[in-house]
């Protein structure tokens, strides 16, 4: 039961306070000069002490938000590199199949798959198909058969002058 009684008293006390904030001109007659001086100094400094919590709430309010900003862009920064760590390793990698079947660079950048044995697979399949665009079509023997060898410029000049 002495808690209650405490309380009321705090309450009366912050009641008193704020009536005597509302009339801050009134002043009771008792008090004599030097007890109203020390109201005033009283109530000024209240009013300083006041302030300064306010202004130091505010301080902590934007220090706060400076924190959190400052947070959020290093997450930013922290995803952007991972992002960029991922799409190198994934270059390195399609570059390395690519080398591995001995594909040329520009056709290296098409290979498909998130995973190493998915890229090989198609790296596999782009092989083929280089391979067989640049192996002639036909036979490789085509072209003139029976001829004679070429002769030099000289044999040539002599061979027409030989025949007239």
């Amino acid at each position: 039961m002495a808690e209650p009684d405490s309380t009321t008293d705090s309450t009366t006390i912050d009641t008193g306070a704020s009536a005597t904030d509302d009339t801050s001109t009134s002043q009771p007659a008792d008090l004599g000069d030097a007890g109203k001086k020390a109201l005033d100094a009283e109530r000024t400094a209240r009013r300083a002490a006041e302030k300064q919590a306010r202004d130091l709430a505010a301080q902590l309010k934007t220090l706060g938000e400076v924190g959190k900003t400052d947070m959020e862009k290093l997450t930013a920064r922290l995803d952007s590199a991972e992002k960029h760590a991922a799409e190198s390793a994934r270059e390195a990698m399609r570059l390395r199949v690519g080398a591995e079947h001995k594909l040329p660079k520009e056709i290296t950048s098409r290979l498909r798959g998130d995973t190493e044995e998915e890229m090989t697979a198609d790296a596999a399949v782009l092989a083929e198909l280089v391979r067989q665009r640049s192996r002639p079509a036909g036979d490789v023997d085509q072209g003139q058969r029976g001829t004679r060898p070429a002769q030099s410029p000289a044999q040539e000049f002599a061979a027409l002058f030989a025949n007239r």
